[in-house]
């Protein structure tokens, strides 16, 4: 009974022992939230008739970090892994041409798919030290457009803003193939507007801690 008792009594103390680490975790992890107006994306390319470009004030999502981030994600480790998901909804990409959007959307399928969505694997420090402020690395993320999922390797600097915002900034080529997204071929007028299939995306998104 004794020997029992004992064994009890170890396991409540391992598992006192567990709910307190995992507590300081949970302490030591700070959220960033997206807020009205702190993101911009924007997507070039190119056409038979002239480059083009759509933009998007919107960016959706949060990030999950430890207390020293970013800094402490250029050692690598779990600091290297925080928690990032990001969505852009399709309808608030615009272009400066109407019909050019409502080409867009019918290409995108947007009542079926309604957003981009982004989620980080790991973040590959990009040297030891902040340049300028900011810390670099490759994110290592699966982003999904129009129902298909690609892991990219996108270039990004993270940096604080003040003692509650971090600052993502990156761009990266892209084909809309990849996701089976047909380039559009409209018909405007007289002519046919063949559209290229490599597009260009860069993001700057902001991040306010809760």
């Amino acid at each position: 009974m004794k020997m029992r008792t004992h064994q009890l009594g170890l396991i409540a103390s391992f598992a006192a022992t567990l709910a307190l680490a995992g507590s300081a975790l949970a302490q030591g992890t700070v959220r960033y939230d997206a807020q009205p107006g702190g993101g911009h994306v924007k997507i070039d390319g190119t056409s038979s008739v002239h480059d083009w470009t759509m933009e998007s004030p919107v960016i959706g999502g949060f990030m999950e970090v430890d207390a020293g981030f970013p800094e402490s994600a250029l050692k690598g480790g779990d600091a290297a892994k925080p928690k990032l998901e990001a969505f852009i909804p399709v309808r608030t990409l615009k272009s400066y041409n109407k019909r050019m959007d409502e080409v867009y959307q019918e290409h995108m399928e947007e009542p079926k798919f309604k957003r981009m969505e982004y989620k980080l694997t790991e973040l590959k420090p990009k040297g030891d030290a902040p340049k300028n402020g900011k810390c670099e690395f490759d994110a290592v993320g699966v982003l999904t457009v129009h129902g298909k999922a690609k892991t990219l390797t996108i270039p990004v600097t993270i940096e604080k803003v003040g003692d509650k915002q971090l600052k993502v900034a990156g761009s990266t080529p892209l084909k809309m193939s990849d996701f089976e997204v047909k380039p559009p071929n409209p018909v405007i007028g007289p002519a046919q507007i063949t559209t290229g299939d490599e597009i260009k995306v860069s993001l700057d998104w902001t991040v306010m801690q809760k």
